[in-house]
């Protein structure tokens, strides 16, 4: 039996358990606890069945629990001129940090505290909400039969900056250029800088 099972099978019991205790409660001549404490249990059991059928933040969202050891994180930003390499930090949740910029590769501590404060500022900013891409530009044009036509410009030799939070079974990634969104900017800004930062001690 799996415990999902196990789970259902445990509440439905409880439940039936409960209806039996309210009946009980509401008879004069079986008073067992107040009648006014009856809401209290009901939202109690009612919580948690809705919460044995959420596993995951929202329809697209990651799982609501899952092991600090599984996370990565990925930046990488490119400034769309060949004289610039390619920049990209890895971070992991089992506490280690990498650094590339061309054919340089280090690699920093980085611990887990740090980490749980960086994933509180994604999910502060809805990260795992926002589009897919944020590199290509639309706008609209009347054409001459009274339509309204939409046009995308994609900036091929624009620089770009990509994030993507991975954990067993799940994966988003955000790609966006120099329009934002500007606190995604913010965080990628100081991620970059710190371990930087800490390249340039070692």
């Amino acid at each position: 039996m799996t415990s999902d099972s196990a789970g259902i099978i445990f509440r439905a019991v409880a439940l039936r358990r409960l209806c039996s205790l309210t009946c009980q409660a509401l008879s004069p001549s079986h008073r067992i606890f107040p009648v006014r404490l009856l809401p209290v249990f009901i939202l109690f059991f009612a919580g948690s069945a809705s919460m044995a059928g959420e596993r995951i933040l929202g329809p697209d969202g990651p799982p609501l629990a899952y092991p600090i050891q599984e996370v990565n994180l990925h930046l990488t930003r490119q400034s769309g001129k060949a004289a610039f390499p390619v920049r990209r930090v890895s971070l992991s949740g089992k506490g280690t940090a990498a650094f590339e910029q061309g054919e340089e590769f280090l690699q920093v501590s980085y611990s887990t505290s740090a980490l749980v404060a960086l994933l509180n500022e994604l999910y502060r900013i809805r990260f795992f909400e926002l589009p897919s891409h944020y590199t290509a530009r639309y706008s609209v044009f009347l054409k001459d039969d009274g339509m309204i036509a939409t046009s995308a410009l994609r900036m091929m030799d624009a620089g770009s900056t990509r994030i993507c939070f991975a954990v067993t079974g799940y994966e988003k990634c955000v790609t966006y250029g120099g329009d934002g969104p500007y606190d995604l900017e913010n965080i990628v800004n100081r991620v970059f800088d710190d371990i930087e930062k800490q390249v340039k001690q070692k």
